[in-house]
């Protein structure tokens, strides 16, 4: 497994939820004891899991053998159960991991297909290829907006609603790292294969004679 661990707090403790190759589980943070886990067939993840409202989403895999999975987790520590609510190996990403925004699920496959599905049903609600080929980093969700970023160092910004709107577009000038982008208060930062960019909100012009 290449994916990042998660540090969740569920019935007043702090677990680590840790997806692998064939198998997702949830281990005691102060102890390391397993408290559940859940079997399955993706091979080599490299994206992280989303855990949110008791959804839990696997999206990912290599040497296709990849699949998109949510389950939703009931009760707490050992006696925590899971349910899968539905998978399809359709469009599953490679390295990019999934996103819970605004009670949305977003994918983007490798080949720069963003995917919005229900999460609680799977059901795809528009799929659209962006303007852009490769897509290794996660996006990331703020103001009401995904933010994809690329392979290739440009960005496309996609309205999180349940149709799709593209409302920018934009390119750096220089390929990416293939890093995730950040969001902090304010900021958008970006690593490229050169520099760290930062871009801020256009505020307007204060008006002097006031």
């Amino acid at each position: 497994s290449y994916s990042t661990p998660l540090v969740v707090r569920r019935g007043g403790r702090e677990e680590i939820v840790l997806a692998l190759s064939g198998k997702v589980a949830g281990y005691a943070a102060d102890s390391g004891e397993e408290l559940w886990g859940h079997g399955y067939v993706i091979n080599q993840l490299v994206s992280s899991p989303v855990l949110q409202d008791g959804l839990l989403v696997i999206a990912g895999g290599a040497h296709n053998v990849r699949d998109n999975l949510v389950l939703r987790l009931s009760g707490v520590g050992r006696d925590t159960t899971l349910e899968t609510l539905w998978e399809n190996i359709r469009l599953a990403p490679e390295t990019s991991s999934p996103l819970l925004y605004r009670n949305l699920l977003f994918t983007v496959a490798d080949k720069g297909v963003l995917v919005c599905r229900d999460p609680e049903t799977g059901e795809i609600l528009w799929k659209t290829r962006l303007p852009q080929r490769r897509n290794r980093p996660s996006p990331v969700a703020g103001d009401g907006k995904i933010f994809v970023h690329s392979s290739n160092g440009t960005t496309a910004v996609v309205a999180a609603e349940p149709e799709f709107r593209l409302l920018a577009h934009n390119d750096l000038g220089e390929p990416s790292s293939n890093a995730s982008p950040a969001l902090v208060p304010g900021r958008l930062l970006i690593r490229t294969a050169e520099h760290l960019v930062c871009i801020a909100g256009r505020t307007e012009p204060r008006d002097r004679a006031g």
